[in-house]
């Protein structure tokens, strides 16, 4: 019954980082909020291209005067 919200907006969220060998994958960026990560995850875990889908880590950043959430997302991509 796992669903993704349709009102998300994609642009309350940044990926900085996107690393890729042989299928394992590290996705790091900042959301405007905790529900802003938490969307982006759930897109990926149920996404057909990717598996494995577990946070690693959040954490309180500033960027550009601005507080955001911070987040590391480990991966399998699905060749």
């Amino acid at each position: 019954l796992a669903g993704f919200n349709r009102n998300w907006d994609p642009r309350r969220l940044s990926v900085d980082t996107f690393i890729e060998e042989d299928g394992a994958t590290e996705l790091a960026g900042a959301g405007r909020t905790n529900e802003d990560v938490a969307e982006f995850l759930r897109r990926l875990a149920l996404s057909e291209i990717f598996e494995n889908v577990t946070l690693q880590e959040t954490r309180a950043v500033e960027v550009e005067g601005v507080e955001l959430i911070g987040f590391k997302i480990s991966a399998r991509v699905v060749y």
